[in-house]
């Protein structure tokens, strides 16, 4: 089985459904995890990853869509973890009705969530600190006016 034991990750995302699958995967494998998600608490069986395959596991509610909840959750993970190995973006959310008959609203927090939970331009200049980073990627994140599907794949 491949290994990650002494490596640290961050999920958004990580406290149900796929994204927790992910936290639990990198648990499994002898990772530590920060969990960045909207819900007030995880779902149960979170509770049991930290004693269940002894590595730490960190809850930290996280509005994704808003830079400063982003920010101060990922310093408060990043303190916690110690280092920075890897993030993974699985915040998502859906409304469980038929699309024709969502609001505004409600389309507009969707892709607001969906769509921004995979830019991580808050996060670049501070995941450029906490992981060894190819000397042309940074060149290129430094110098690039967007960020292409590479460097987001990268950041992530």
């Amino acid at each position: 089985m491949y290994s990650l034991t002494g490596r640290n990750y961050i999920v958004t995302g990580g406290g149900q459904g796929i994204g927790f699958a992910i936290t639990r995967a990198i648990c499994e494998m002898g990772g530590n995890v920060a969990v960045l998600d909207l819900r007030d608490q995880p779902v149960d069986a979170f509770k049991d990853l930290s004693k269940q395959f002894g590595v730490k596991a960190e809850y930290l509610q996280t509005d994704v869509t808003k830079e400063e909840s982003l920010t101060t959750s990922f310093e408060k993970a990043v303190a916690s973890l110690g280092s920075l190995d890897g993030l993974v973006p699985a915040a998502g959310i859906v409304i469980d009705k038929p699309f024709v008959d969502q609001t505004w609203e409600e389309v507009s927090r969707i892709q607001q969530v969906n769509v921004r939970r995979l830019c991580c331009h808050p996060l670049a200049p501070m995941l450029m600190h906490h992981r060894s980073w190819a000397p042309s990627l940074r060149r290129s994140l430094r110098s690039s006016r967007y960020a292409s599907r590479t460097h987001l794949a990268a950041l992530c």
